[in-house]
C-alpha cells in the first residue's frame, strides 16, 4: 500500500483550499494523479536519457552531418536526429535596456498549471 504524506495545514495557503469528499470524482482523480505522477516522471527521465544517448551515438557515427535517420527491426518508425538552429531573445535585457520596444511587442497570456506543493 502506498504511504500518503500528511496533508499540510490549510492555514498556510492564501488560495482557497479544497478537500474533496471521499469517493468523489475529484478524490479519485487526485488519487490517480498521486499514483501516476512519480511513474510518469521516472519514464520521462528515462526517455530523455535514451534520446540523448541515441543522438550521441548517431552523431558519433556520422560526424558533420546535419540529419541522420535510424531504421531497424526494433524501431517501428524511423527516428531522425537533426541539427536545429534556434534564435532566442534576451527578454530580461530587452526589458531593461529598451522597455518601450519590449512593451510594444510583448504578449501576455494566462494558463492553468497543476503542480504538487512542496514544503
Amino acid at each position: 500500500m502506498t504511504e500518503v504524506a500528511p496533508s499540510p495545514d490549510p492555514a498556510v495557503f492564501t488560495a482557497p483550499v479544497v478537500r474533496p469528499d471521499p469517493d468523489t470524482r475529484l478524490d479519485q482523480l487526485a488519487a490517480e494523479y498521486a499514483a501516476l505522477k512519480p511513474l510518469a516522471d521516472e519514464y520521462v527521465a528515462r526517455l530523455e536519457g535514451i534520446k540523448t544517448s541515441i543522438k550521441s551515438e548517431l552523431v558519433q557515427l556520422h560526424p558533420g552531418e546535419s540529419e541522420i535517420v535510424l531504421v531497424g527491426s526494433t524501431v517501428p518508425l524511423p527516428l531522425r536526429v537533426k541539427a536545429v538552429t534556434k534564435w532566442s531573445l534576451d527578454t530580461k535585457r530587452l526589458k531593461s535596456e529598451k522597455p518601450d520596444i519590449y512593451v510594444r511587442f510583448a504578449k501576455q497570456s494566462t494558463s492553468w498549471e497543476l503542480r504538487q506543493v512542496k514544503d
